[in-house]
């Protein structure tokens, strides 16, 4: 008796396994993966999102092999427009990681102690450590950490109050937080390496966590967000591949679809699959799409695969953004097709469907991946002619009429003796679980942060840049400048960060209502306290970063940038010493008026210092012009 079972396997964001416990057989599988989300419209209309990968799996499945599936999520949507915001979530599928290193585990000399404070995150709670005098300023760690395989690798930091992270004398990221996590993937090749952390605490008790987790992760990207400056179309998010696993051993994959480009005032998103292509193994997640500094549409995710797509760009001017790379498809026995439009791959075999693995239109959503599995499960045998053949059909005679076998069953002979089925029409069932699924993608080209709506290392510089005031040269070398800053002045970097947050929320609208209605007494409606406030603090932040970025463009010698800054250099021998004062206090409980009137002051005198250093520079640059004409 033998029988062909069918096990469909639409997406539902969990892992999905069997225990193989019936006799060898045949499989064949049918991996379709998700489809990417669709770009936001402006005046004109965003990209579509390409359809999912196909792959066709030939193989033989054991008695106590396991099989695990997971189907790849869809790419979400690009908004319409929106301002500096909207991108396309990313579409999950399997995370497959395991802790190569923690904080607590590791062994460190000197030797370090285990840190708990309520304020904590749960991370730091779980592997913060510190010096045996917690107050103390600072840690300092070499670890010796062995590589298993090469591949991509997480790692996951938060601090209390500020660290770096290196590997091998490299550094990877900086974190500066206690209530949540930072994260950066890193390719790493197997064997030892060296990774160091470096951390201050500026009062109270001290803690910093690190974990390292290694293996490949399949998700999609996220799609970036459109400009800050005007409404525009967001990129629509990469979707998630469909991956399949025998005893751990990945031997399918069908990649997610790319995300469609953000529209602008001009041409339309490009629709995906977009042209930067997809990395190569091990490295498959997607990679998001670029946020817009300025006007126009963001660039789409990349889909998660064999091979990880590749974010899209996003141009300079009011235009579209590019849409992002399906992830490439893979099989170790079998046939892998890539979508290069709306609609799923894989349309010539068993099972496709348009309603699966579909890209979404302009706008809109796709839909999750699925796969199918089809078990050929042989049971009985008869001898014939001397050699063993699978019986087809069997029958039974009651009361005189034969009747055909529906299963049959042989009694085990182990000390736990049961009756197994051997008909060909049973196969095991598949369980779900939400384990070792989620969403983790590759940082986008062009953005500072990991995610698709990641911020810069100069937080303030990036957010003028993102509405359009500072040219691509001028902040791509002001983020490298705070990039290194991290390293090589951590305490000013710190302290840095103390008050810019803050300068931003309040650029973005954010901010102590009850300061707003002091401040603005007479302006009675809310949303308008709230647009002076934003367009203030902006002019003073222009006014006072752009001389500090210019200077960091000369110092970083960018391109169009060839002489120095004199009111850029005063804010920087200014400003370099009071970031390194501020790390050294406790801001943690300083009121949020408090702190902002004190900027407020601080930026004042910037401002002043400025305007009258620029006025003399002016006088003197037209003398001696007049002079020496």
């Amino acid at each position: 008796m033998a029988n062909t079972v069918v096990r469909p396997l639409g997406y539902d964001n969990t892992r999905q396994q069997l225990t193989w416990t019936s006799l060898t057989s045949g499989c064949r599988a049918y991996l379709f993966g998700g489809g990417g989300g669709g770009g936001g419209n402006d005046s004109a209309t965003g990209g579509v999102g390409s359809g999912g990968g196909f792959s066709y799996v030939n193989f033989n499945i054991n008695p106590g092999d396991v099989l695990t599936v997971v189907v790849g999520g869809p790419g979400g949507a690009g908004a319409s427009g929106v301002s500096g915001q909207g991108g396309g979530q990313a579409g999950a599928s399997l995370l497959d990681a395991n802790t190569v290193f923690t904080t607590r585990d590791a062994a460190a000399s000197p030797p370090v102690y285990a840190q708990y404070n309520p304020n904590y995150c749960a991370f730091l709670n779980t592997y913060g450590v510190w010096e045996s005098n917690t107050n103390i300023q600072d840690f300092d760690r070499s670890y010796l950490v062995s590589f298993p395989s090469t591949g991509l690798y997480t790692f996951t930091a938060s601090s209390d109050n500020s660290a770096s992270i290196s590997l091998d004398g490299q550094a990877l990221f900086f974190t500066d937080t206690f209530v949540q996590t930072f994260e950066r993937p890193a390719q790493v090749t197997a064997g030892n390496h060296t990774v160091r952390i470096q951390a201050l605490n500026t009062g109270g008790p001290g803690s910093v966590g690190l974990t390292i987790s290694g293996g490949n992760n399949y998700s999609g990207a996220r799609g970036g967000n459109a400009g800050g400056n005007g409404s525009s179309g967001a990129g629509g998010g990469g979707a998630g591949a469909t991956v399949l696993l025998l005893n751990g051993t990945v031997i399918g994959v069908a990649g997610g679809g790319g995300g469609g480009g953000g529209a602008g005032n001009g041409p339309q998103g490009s629709p995906a699959p977009g042209p930067n292509g997809a990395a190569a193994f091990p490295t498959s997640n997607g990679q998001n799409g670029t946020n817009k500094n300025g006007d126009g549409g963001g660039g789409g995710g990349g889909g998660g695969g064999y091979g990880g797509g590749n974010g899209g760009q996003s141009p300079g001017g009011d235009i579209g953004g590019q849409a992002g790379s399906f992830g490439t498809s893979y099989s170790i026995n079998g046939t892998i097709i890539d979508s290069n439009n709306q609609l799923p791959a894989g349309a010539t075999y068993p099972y496709w469907s348009q309603e699966r693995g579909l890209g979404g239109g302009i706008a809109g959503q796709g839909t999750g991946g699925f796969a199918v599995m089809e078990f050929d499960v042989v049971g009985a045998f008869v001898k014939n002619a001397g050699v063993w053949q699978p019986v087809e059909n069997a029958y039974i005679k009651v009361n005189g009429a034969w009747q055909l076998i529906k299963a049959t069953y042989r009694k085990t002979t182990t000390s736990l003796s049961y009756w197994q089925p051997i008909q060909g029409s049973y196969a095991p069932e598949f369980v779900g679980s939400a384990a070792q699924v989620g969403i983790n993608p590759r940082e986008a080209t062009g953005n500072a942060g990991a995610g698709g709506g990641g911020g810069g290392d100069k937080i303030i510089c990036n957010k003028l840049a993102e509405l359009g005031y500072f040219d691509p040269a001028m902040n791509a070398a002001d983020q490298q400048f705070g990039r290194e800053l991290k390293v090589k002045d951590p305490a000013a970097y710190h302290g840095y960060l103390r008050w810019a947050q803050t300068v931003v929320d309040l650029m973005e609208g954010q901010g102590s209502e009850q300061l707003r209605r002091w401040v603005f007494f007479w302006q009675r409606d809310a949303q308008k306290r709230v647009d002076m406030q934003k367009r203030i603090v902006i002019y003073y932040m222009n006014v006072v970063a752009r001389p500090w970025a210019e200077e960091m463009a000369y110092r970083m010698q960018a391109p169009g940038y060839t002489q120095s800054n004199t009111a850029g250099k005063l804010i920087m021998n200014i400003g370099m010493p009071l970031n390194r004062i501020i790390s050294r206090l406790n801001g943690k409980q300083l009121p949020l008026p408090v702190k902002i009137l004190t900027i407020w002051s601080t930026v004042s005198v910037l401002l002043a210092a400025v305007t009258v250093i620029t006025v003399i520079h002016n006088i003197g640059k037209r003398l001696r012009s007049w002079l020496f004409k």
